[in-house]
């Protein structure tokens, strides 16, 4: 019948740029990391911000606080791979995809 199941859900849900208000990351670097990355927030974050890791098969690796201001996060004991970092803070959330050799 031409329908096949690829195993996958997308949503598309259009975001006005205040839904992200509360997520203020300014930069993550270096990427490609080794050892340990930053994550910049910007004095502009409403809310209090959560930095989650993410492996490419969906597993969570661990949950950070992060603040305004530099964060350093320790990755030493990460495989080296793909991973996805999760932002979130408020009622909004972003990601970004993180390269660790």
């Amino acid at each position: 019948d031409g329908i096949r199941d690829i195993g996958s859900f997308e949503s598309q849900v259009n975001l006005s740029i205040k839904d992200f208000q509360n997520v203020s990351i300014t930069s993550i670097h270096p990427n490609p990391a080794r050892g340990k990355f930053f994550v910049d927030v910007a004095n502009t974050a409403t809310s209090e911000l959560q930095l989650e890791i993410v492996s490419i098969t969906g597993q969570s690796m661990g949950k950070f606080p992060i603040a305004v201001g530099r964060n350093e996060i320790n990755v030493n004991n990460f495989a080296t791979g793909i991973y996805v970092l999760k932002v979130s803070g408020g009622n909004s959330a972003i990601s970004h995809k993180l390269i660790l050799q």
